[in-house]
């Protein structure tokens, strides 16, 4: 993962990979990944969806449920058991799915958290103490990546309002000196004597 990471160029593309290698490294069947989008939260990567699910779906949180709970605390959630739980509200489509376990961490930006990186599994407890520090690096490696990214993408946007600041400043300068020349040309024809019989 660290080297995939470190490789990124594109944000899309290490979206798209992420949610296989997390859940293939925790042997699970179901990794996603959402974030904080103007206000709404976005599923913008995953494997093993369920029905329903789709890259790039705007996402409701109910209240009460792992990911708003993580999303409001910024601490990690492990659901040891969802045939059991009573401290979360839980989508009746995980069940219905099959899925007996999940975890929730957070995935942070100066320390607030901007998404969420959940995984699901159909064996109840699956997921310990282990995992979700697995899972945590994960999550902190990919913001760390994603603060990258999007700093390179700042300094390409400030790189290329300076070209075009240098390019406008060019076209002016020589704009004035063609206008200097006109001037200078105008101050010689006005300093002339008048030539008579001169047409008007």
């Amino acid at each position: 993962l660290g080297r995939i990471a470190v490789d990124a160029r594109d944000l899309n593309g290490l979206i798209a990979r992420m949610p296989a290698f997390v859940a293939e490294s925790l042997q699970c069947e179901s990794a996603v990944m959402v974030m904080e989008e103007a206000n709404e939260m976005r599923l913008l990567g995953g494997h093993g969806l369920l029905a329903g699910e789709s890259i790039g779906k705007a996402m409701a949180l109910p209240p009460g449920s792992p990911v708003a709970h993580v999303m409001a605390s910024g601490e990690s959630v492990i659901v040891a058991d969802l045939a059991r739980e009573t401290a979360f509200a839980l989508p009746p489509a995980q069940l219905a799915a099959g899925f007996r376990s999940a975890m929730v961490v957070p995935i942070s930006d100066q320390g607030r958290p901007v998404g969420a990186l959940a995984v699901r599994s159909r064996q109840p407890q699956h997921f310990g103490a282990d995992e979700k520090a697995a899972l945590e690096a994960m999550a902190s490696l990919l913001a760390t990546t994603l603060q990258r990214l999007h700093s390179q993408e700042a300094l390409n946007h400030a790189q290329r309002i300076e070209a075009v600041g240098q390019l406008t400043g060019g076209i002016a300068h020589d704009f004035n000196n063609l206008l200097t020349v006109i001037q200078g040309n105008l101050q010689v024809l006005e300093d002339l004597p008048a030539v008579s019989g001169d047409a008007l």
